[in-house]
């Protein structure tokens, strides 16, 4: 059974803004706790900030251990931050300055908002597919968080750095949220993640203890055959069509269970059986090598985005 509780964390001091003559940001303080939802796809953190009559909203989420997070804010505050091709933030004053593409989400009555990933993308990029199937500028790349030694997860002395978001506009003042120390929160994610592997059927206790994860060895072979599949009806220069992809891996290197989870409204209507069913019959991967040196069974997981040009 899956579930809601409330984290109670200590309050710690913020470090004071820095003063480097220009304007000061406008600095949103927390309305209210750290919630932690126990999903049955996701384990999702949550945190008010600002005016409680009208807040502003931040979601930290996660939907298999990794080193990275998707990450959602909006409200009145900065529901129009985002503009252009990529939003730049900062997680402060630990992680350094990000400029990355995102989602522009409704986000009900908190109003407009987006998602994006961070802070240690780099780890764990989405794959992007173009309607031709066309190599997309990050599809060279493997994304190695996967394939670490033991199970990923979000680094304590990085959240340990962590006390705040900000957001830079385009025009006009850097916002920022207090989030407070990450530290126990990361934590926190990471028992949840844990148990949401657990539930999933993945051997936690042996993950843990790997020499080294599965590795996609046909990936870009195999995606663009799930576009062809089912091709969306997008419109060109649109919204991405956006999925995450679990999947629970064989010590032969053949999946053997198959989890994708619609990110975005232009995915719900996809295929998912007739996914699962290609990626059983044509993925192939190196499979994960146990504390023992034999392979052994494992999970992957990934995002994927289709999007037309």
């Amino acid at each position: 059974m899956r579930f809601l509780f409330a984290l109670l964390m200590a309050a710690i001091a913020q470090p004071a803004l820095g003063d480097d003559g220009g304007t000061k940001p406008t600095t949103l303080e927390p309305v209210s706790p750290w919630s932690l939802d126990y999903a049955e796809t996701h384990c999702r953190l949550s945190r008010l900030f600002g005016d409680k009559d009208h807040p502003t909203v931040f979601f930290l989420e996660q939907y298999y251990p990794d080193s990275t997070f998707r990450w959602v804010v909006g409200g009145p505050k900065v529901g129009n931050i985002a503009s252009g091709a990529e939003v730049r933030f900062q997680f402060g004053p630990g992680a350094k300055i990000s400029q990355l593409g995102y989602t522009k989400l409704d986000l009900g009555d908190f109003g407009k908002g987006f998602s994006t990933q961070g802070p240690e993308v780099t780890e764990s990029e989405p794959l992007m597919i173009k309607d031709d199937g066309a190599k997309g500028d990050d599809q060279s790349k493997e994304p190695q968080s996967q394939a670490v030694a033991g199970i990923p997860h979000l680094k304590s002395e990085i959240g340990r750095s962590i006390d705040w978001l900000a957001l830079e506009p385009n025009s006009g003042n850097e916002v920022r949220l207090s989030l407070g120390n990450m530290q126990k929160p990361f934590e926190a994610m990471n028992q949840c993640t844990e148990n949401l592997a657990s539930h999933f059927g993945v051997d936690v206790a042996a993950q843990k203890v790997r020499r080294k994860g599965p590795i996609w060895s046909n990936r870009m072979d195999v995606i663009p055959m799930l576009f062809a599949a089912h091709p969306l009806e997008l419109p060109r220069g649109g919204p991405k069509a956006t999925f995450t992809l679990i999947l629970l891996i064989d010590a032969n290197g053949k999946p053997t269970n198959c989890q994708m989870i619609p990110m975005t409204a232009e995915s719900n209507n996809w295929d998912k059986e007739l996914a699962c069913k290609i990626l059983a019959r044509r993925a192939s991967f190196e499979p994960a090598i146990g504390a023992d040196g034999e392979r052994q069974a494992s999970f992957y997981g990934t995002q994927v985005s289709f999007v037309l040009r």
